[in-house]
């Protein structure tokens, strides 16, 4: 059965272009929307008002720790579940998990089809003897619930030889990479491994051909103006996590050139270490970190959320992030009263991306409604 929701007050269709319906119906069938606007639908369509509502694309987390810890093992499964449905509760519907290993693919993909929420996943990378959990992947059953990739938690602690096996999986069988280089804590580690490599890791990534439109760096705090440019040149993306580099205490922030990249992501790292996974906090240390005089830009909330929802559906290779027909409908929708909503539509943004959304839509399936008034 389709799915309606009727005359929203606002449907933000893109954050970049900045395309804005008001008084809109959305109306979905198939999973898909049909159209966006005054339309016309079955009456054995599911109704969903919307007229005290913004609906915007869903978001995509492209870092997510799901893990407590690194080594936590009690229970595991349960807890990824538990996260995956916070996350959809703030309207997350796509999220890259980073810390789930080989031995759970399996059952966080059933989880994930259970809920009705998106996932990239795949094994940890981290030396030689990890090499053989490359082949859960050989007949991994890609849907649009569940999407293959690598992940290597550090590009300077993995050998080469192990990235050049890496490399030539990917050449056969496909999946994306998702690879961290240094995080915000010291520069130190990035300086030893120039000096033990004899270049930056970046530079060294794309010797080994691991640079590619299907590679996604992670934080990327400690990265130089050419760096930037070759991941430019490539097609990779970068994940940025601004609130968890905020809290870690930024000691490197990466050039305003990084702003010149096509894929941007943005990841809420690890939600174990934040009061809350809205996207609300993210937005805010991006906008501070780059809002001083030494930097002299300003990164706005609409940029942001085109990181978070059309350049992250781009990067996990699903054709949904913006509101039009044609495309999945993944949509998240916002709570607030009138009185917000006549007054300012970014500070009902705000508002709205602090609190649970009303309702979080995913492949035309309702995933998660707020039953109590705001």
């Amino acid at each position: 059965m389709g799915m309606v929701l009727k005359r929203c007050r606002y449907v933000v269709k893109s954050f970049k272009p900045f395309q804005i319906a008001e008084f809109a119906d959305i109306v979905i069938d198939n999973g898909v929307v049909t159209c966006v606007g005054n339309c016309a639908y079955s009456q054995e369509f599911n109704v969903l008002e919307c007229d005290d509502s913004i609906a915007m694309p869903g978001l995509v987390s492209m870092h997510t720790h799901a893990l407590p810890e690194r080594d936590y093992v009690d229970n595991s499964i349960n807890v990824v579940k538990m996260v995956l449905e916070q996350l959809i509760r703030y309207g997350y519907t796509a999220i890259h998990i980073v810390d789930v290993d080989a031995d759970m693919l399996e059952d966080a993909c059933r989880i994930a089809m259970k809920i009705g929420v998106r996932i990239s996943i795949g094994p940890i990378i981290t030396s030689s003897k990890d090499l053989n959990k490359l082949s859960h992947l050989k007949h991994f059953k890609k849907n649009l619930y569940c999407i293959p990739s690598i992940n290597i938690p550090s590009a300077e602690d993995v050998d080469a030889n192990i990235l050049t096996a890496v490399r030539e999986f990917v050449s056969t069988y496909n999946p994306s990479i998702h690879i961290h280089i240094t995080s915000s804590e010291s520069i130190a580690k990035t300086l030893s491994y120039y000096r033990r490599v004899g270049s930056w890791p970046i530079t060294a990534l794309d010797n080994l051909g691991l640079l590619t439109k299907n590679t996604c760096i992670a934080h990327a705090s400690w990265i130089t103006t050419w760096e930037i440019e070759r991941i430019r040149e490539r097609g990779s993306c970068i994940a940025l996590a601004p609130f968890a580099d905020a809290m870690k205490g930024v000691h490197g922030v990466a050039h305003p050139a990084l702003f010149d990249i096509e894929k941007i992501c943005i990841g809420i790292d690890n939600p174990w270490h934040r009061p809350s996974p809205s996207i609300l906090l993210d937005i805010i240390s991006l906008q501070a970190v780059y809002s001083s005089k030494t930097w002299g830009i300003y990164p706005d909330i609409q940029q942001i959320l085109h990181y978070a929802t059309t350049l992250g559906y781009s990067v996990m290779g699903i054709e949904a992030g913006v509101i039009e027909p044609g495309k999945r409908a993944d949509i998240a929708v916002l709570h607030a009263n009138q009185h917000d909503l006549d007054k300012s539509l970014g500070g009902f943004l705000f508002r709205g991306l602090s609190n649970y959304t009303k309702y979080t839509i995913i492949e035309g399936k309702l995933v998660w409604k707020y039953l109590h008034s705001m």
